[in-house]
């Protein structure tokens, strides 16, 4: 491998491993070169930092791809065979450029995490689909939008699994708010989202947004109403500084938007990213 590879990939790496991000890195430097061609000589060497940042990051994704073998028996087969795939190599590339366009650490471990999890999605898998435009929008989002995006997502459909758990039902209001509590805080608090911030998201695919029709946030957050289950959200939302903060922002314009595909996968990756957590994707 080359120097610069041999750094990235760590000398713990698996065969797959060092041959994807060997021929990433290969191919990626002709298409920072050439992208960034008529740019000044310190933005070139930024990209190509950036970019560095980005594969290293990427590096140890695939690596854990390629150690569970035990669950996924052909990792190591669809490592090796991705750059075949026209749309997977697409997909790098635009990681790549984009990744050479911040020096944003969060920015990089969410295209890591987008290009890592389409070497095991179908090639039109929803998720396949949905992780192109995801992609393609993370350049143009700050904190702040990456953050909604995350506690949109979390209102939406994130859940503990099973769900609603196998506890006394007068136990489930305590939990269910404590855990509320506990993946929330790390999103919070977010600058407040105007108007022009919900058409941004619009226009890079993320959420639609219904100026006139509204969303019951006490509904959507509620266990089904057959479970059994019984929660106090009015008590949660004005009772904890997390429903406080949470019903700020769904009163200033949340309420409106509704993550699309890419808009929910991003969210999932930004709550895993700041929470620990590790979302299960099924989608198809």
């Amino acid at each position: 491998m080359e120097p610069v590879t041999s750094v990235v990939v760590g000398a713990a790496a698996g065969v797959a491993t060092k041959e994807l991000i060997t021929k990433a890195w290969h191919s990626g430097e002709r298409w920072l070169k050439s992208f960034f061609k008529d740019h000044e000589p310190k933005a070139q060497e930024a990209a190509r930092v950036n970019a560095l940042d980005f594969l290293a990051e990427l590096a140890g994704r695939v690596q854990a791809i390629e150690e569970s073998v035990a669950s996924i028996p052909d990792a190591r087969e669809q490592i090796q065979n991705a750059l075949s795939d026209p749309d997977f190599s697409a997909l790098l590339q635009a990681a790549m450029i984009a990744s050479g366009r911040t020096d944003s650490p969060e920015k990089h471990k969410l295209l890591a995490r987008a290009v890592s999890e389409r070497l095991l999605a179908g090639p039109e898998s929803l998720i396949a689909l949905a992780t192109n435009l995801a992609c393609d929008a993370i350049p143009h989002l700050s904190p702040k939008h990456l953050r909604c995006l995350g506690i949109m997502t979390l209102v939406y459909g994130t859940r503990p699994d099973p769900f609603p758990p196998q506890i006394p039902p007068e136990t489930f209001g305590q939990w269910w708010s404590g855990w509320l509590v506990k993946i929330l805080s790390p999103l919070m608090p977010v600058a407040t989202m105007t108007e022009v911030d919900y058409g941004h998201l619009v226009a890079v695919s993320c959420i639609t947004y219904d100026y006139v029709g509204s969303r019951d946030l006490k509904r959507l957050l509620s266990p089904p109403e057959d479970s059994g289950m019984a929660w106090d959200a009015e008590n949660f939302l004005k009772e904890t500084d997390v429903g406080q903060e949470l019903s700020r922002h769904w009163k200033d314009g949340m309420q409106h938007a509704v993550p699309t595909s890419a808009g929910r996968l991003l969210g999932i990756y930004v709550d895993d990213h700041l929470t620990g957590m590790k979302t299960k994707i099924t989608w198809d």
